[in-house]
C-alpha cells in the first residue's frame, strides 16, 4: 500500500484499482538517506476465497487456514521531480473442511510513485499483478456479491485443487495546481480479475473507474470542491453496468 500515490480526488474509497488495505503489523523500515529508504513487513492474513458454483455456501461448511502472516518488502527510491516505490507481497493462503483441506502460494507486485511535471502538474500511478491479491485491491476485495461468490484470492479449480486467482490492476492521475487556491486531478483506473472456471456468474471480473474535479482551497485546513465520476463493472458472467455520478463535499481539518 502507498498512500502517497493517492490522487487529489473527493470520493473517499478512492481509484477501482488502488491497493489499499490497513491490517495489524510488524514492519522494520531503514532509510538510505535523500528520501529513499527500504522496510519489510509481516501482517494478519485472511484469505477471500472464491465459492464453488455448484456448491451450496452453507453447506460447505468450510474454514480458512492461513498458517502464515502476509509477508511483505518494499524499496522506494526519492529523486528530485519525485519517488518510484517497489513493493512485493508473498501469501500463503489455504482452506479446511471436514473431509480435505489445501494450501496455495500467492504473489504480488505493485510499482507506484508520482513525478511532477513542473510546479502546476503532477502525475500519480500504480501497476499491480500477481496471483491471490484481490482483497488488497479496492474494488475486488469487497465486491457486492461477495456474500454469495465470495472473494478473488483463490479459488478451487476443476479438479479441486485450490488456486490463487489472478489479479492486475492500475490507475494514472493527472493532478493540476491551477494557483494557489484551485486544483484538478483527472485519470483513469482499470481491474481486471483472472477468474478461474468453477467460479459464481456474478464473480467480480473487471471494473473501470475514472474522475475529474475542481477543488475550491480557502484555507490550508479546509476544502470544497466537485468531481464527476464514471463507472463500469462486468461480472464473470459478462453482464455490465455502468454509472455517472456528480458529488461536491467539504472538508476541514481541525
Amino acid at each position: 500500500m502507498d498512500i502517497n500515490s493517492f490522487p487529489n480526488i473527493l470520493d473517499y474509497w478512492g481509484p477501482s484499482a488502488m491497493v489499499f488495505a490497513r491490517h495489524p503489523q510488524i514492519r522494520y523500515r531503514r532509510s538510505l538517506g535523500n528520501g529513499s529508504f527500504w522496510a519489510l513487513g509481516i501482517e494478519r492474513s485472511d484469505a477471500d476465497l472464491a465459492l464453488p458454483v455448484n456448491i451450496d455456501p452453507e453447506s460447505l461448511n468450510y474454514s480458512e487456514q492461513n498458517d502464515w502472516p502476509d509477508a511483505s518488502a518494499s524499496y522506494t527510491y526519492q529523486f528530485d521531480q519525485g519517488y518510484i516505490k517497489t513493493a512485493l507481497l508473498l501469501r500463503y493462503l489455504g482452506y479446511k473442511t471436514n473431509l480435505q483441506e489445501d494450501k496455495v502460494w500467492g504473489w504480488g507486485i505493485n510499482v507506484t510513485g508520482t513525478y511532477d511535471v513542473n510546479y502546476s502538474h503532477s502525475l500519480k500511478f500504480q501497476i499491480a499483478n500477481g496471483k491471490g491479491i484481490g482483497r488488497y485491491l479496492n474494488d475486488p476485495c469487497c465486491h457486492y456479491y461477495a456474500d454469495i461468490t465470495g472473494g478473488s484470492d483463490a479459488g478451487l479449480d476443476g479438479n479441486g485443487e485450490l488456486t490463487a486467482i489472478g489479479a492486475t490492476a492500475g490507475f494514472i492521475y493527472l493532478d493540476k495546481q491551477w494557483n494557489d487556491n484551485y486544483t484538478s486531478s483527472i485519470g483513469i483506473s482499470y481491474v481486471d480479475i483472472d477468474n478461474i472456471i468453477t467460479q459464481h456468474p456474478l464473480s467480480f471480473n473487471n471494473s473501470l473507474y475514472s474522475t475529474v474535479n475542481l477543488i475550491y482551497n480557502p484555507t490550508t485546513m479546509s476544502r470544497l470542491g466537485i468531481e464527476l465520476q464514471y463507472g463500469e463493472l462486468e461480472n464473470y458472467r459478462g453482464d455490465k453496468g455502468d454509472n455517472l455520478r456528480l458529488q461536491t463535499s467539504f472538508g476541514f481539518k481541525y
